[in-house]
C-alpha cells in the first residue's frame, strides 16, 4: 500500500478592511443622489479612519491523504506446440483524498441552512461526531477488477496471429483542486465586522479589530456558517459522491506478423 500526501500552501490569513461612501455622505439621505450628484467618497471614509466592513481570518494548514493499493497476478499456458495463452488479473483502489482531521466541508443541498430561515442549502462537514454527517463525502470503488488476456497463434512457421484485451482503470482526479473550497471546520474561521446601519462605522481603524483570538480556532461545525449576517457568502464547494470512482477502458489489439526475409518481417496491427 502507499500513502501519497498531497500537500497544499497554506491559505495566509489575516484583517481586511473596506471603506465606503456611506460614511463621509450625508445620513439623512440614506445613500440616495441628491440633485446636485452623490454625497461621500470612500477615500474620504478612509481618512477619516471608518470601516464599512472589515473581517479577520486565521491561516489554514490542511493535511491531505490519498491512499492507493494494487495487486496483479499472471500466468502464461502454452496450449498447443503453436498456440500459447497469457492471462492475469489486476485489482486497483484509491481512496478519495482526505484530511488528516477530516476538517472539510460541502455545500449540501438537502441539508436545512438555520441562517437562511431552514431553507435548504447549508454547509456540511465530513468525519463522526456533533454537527457532521458521520459520513465520508465521497463512495470508492473496491471493486476495480481489470482481467488482462493475450493469445499468440503461429498460422505458418513464417506467420503468426497475436492478439489481446484488458480491462484496466485509470488514475482518478487528485482532489487537491477541490480542497481549498471545502475547507470550513477544524478552526480556520473568517470573523465579520459590519456597520449596524448607514453612515455608521464598523470599526475605527485606529482602534484596529477587537475580537476574541480563541473564536478562530473553534471548531463549531456550524451548517449555517454561511451566509453571514447582512451578506451574501459565496458557499463550499459541492463535492458529488462518485468523485471516487477511477475511469474505466477496454482496450484490444490484434496483429499478423509474416517473415518475407531473414531477419526481415512485416506487421500489420489494429
Amino acid at each position: 500500500m502507499e500513502i501519497d500526501e498531497l500537500t497544499e500552501t497554506p491559505q495566509l490569513g489575516g484583517n481586511n478592511y473596506n471603506f465606503s461612501a456611506q460614511q463621509s455622505a450625508l445620513p439623512s439621505t440614506n445613500g440616495q443622489n441628491l440633485s446636485g450628484g452623490s454625497v461621500g467618497l470612500p477615500y474620504a471614509s478612509f481618512l477619516m479612519g471608518l470601516v464599512n466592513t472589515a473581517s479577520v481570518s486565521n491561516a489554514a494548514d490542511p493535511h491531505w491523504r490519498k491512499p492507493t493499493t494494487a495487486a496483479y497476478v499472471q500466468d502464461t499456458w502454452k496450449v498447443r506446440s503453436n498456440f500459447t495463452l497469457d492471462y492475469g488479473l489486476r485489482w486497483d483502489y484509491q481512496g478519495y483524498p482526505y484530511e488528516e482531521q477530516d476538517r472539510r466541508s460541502m455545500f449540501d443541498p438537502n441539508l436545512a441552512n438555520p441562517s437562511a430561515g431552514g431553507l435548504k442549502g447549508a454547509t456540511a462537514y465530513e468525519g463522526t461526531g456533533s454537527g457532521t454527517c458521520n459520513c465520508s463525502f465521497v463512495k470508492t470503488n473496491p471493486k476495480a477488477f481489470g482481467p488482462r488476456l493475450g493469445a499468440s497463434y503461429q498460422i505458418t512457421p513464417k506467420t503468426v496471429l497475436r492478439g489481446g484485451w484488458a480491462l484496466t482503470y485509470a488514475q482518478t482526479n487528485g482532489g487537491q483542486s477541490a480542497a481549498g473550497g471545502t475547507l470550513g471546520a477544524g478552526g480556520w474561521s473568517t470573523l465579520n465586522f459590519q456597520a449596524a446601519a448607514f453612515g455608521d462605522a464598523a470599526n475605527i481603524l485606529r482602534n484596529g479589530l477587537i475580537y476574541n483570538k480563541d473564536a478562530l480556532f473553534k471548531v463549531t461545525n456550524d451548517a449555517g456558517v454561511r451566509p453571514s449576517s447582512g451578506q451574501i457568502d459565496v458557499p463550499s464547494q459541492f463535492i458529488h459522491p462518485d468523485s471516487g470512482k477511477m475511469p474505466k477502458m477496454t482496450q484490444w489489439s490484434v496483429s499478423l506478423q509474416r517473415e518475407l526475409l531473414k531477419e526481415f518481417a512485416v506487421e500489420i496491427a489494429y
